[in-house]
């Protein structure tokens, strides 16, 4: 096999760790933003509408159905106290 004695392998083991570790960190810093600045940064990346078609629908979909959550459920407020009568 020439190729393997003229470059080194690829995918070997310690590539594949590398590999592992670096979508790991990928996977991290996802989940530490929020859905909005997720979709900030695929407008920085690939401007404003485009690419990335089937996450912004998803985001989108995320984004919309919780703020309609927000507006269905009233914050919960102290209950009122109520005078008692004396006999």
């Amino acid at each position: 096999m020439l190729i393997g004695k003229i470059m080194p392998i690829i995918n070997s083991k310690s590539r594949k760790k590398e590999r592992q570790v670096t979508a790991q960190k990928v996977i991290e810093t996802r989940n530490n933003r929020t859905d909005e600045e997720q979709l900030a940064l695929l407008d920085q990346r690939f401007g404003k509408g485009q690419g990335a078609v089937k996450e912004r629908e998803r985001l989108l979909s995320k984004i919309t159905a919780r703020k309609v959550v927000e507006k269905i459920e009233p914050k919960e407020e102290a209950p009122q106290k109520t005078k008692r009568i004396k006999k």
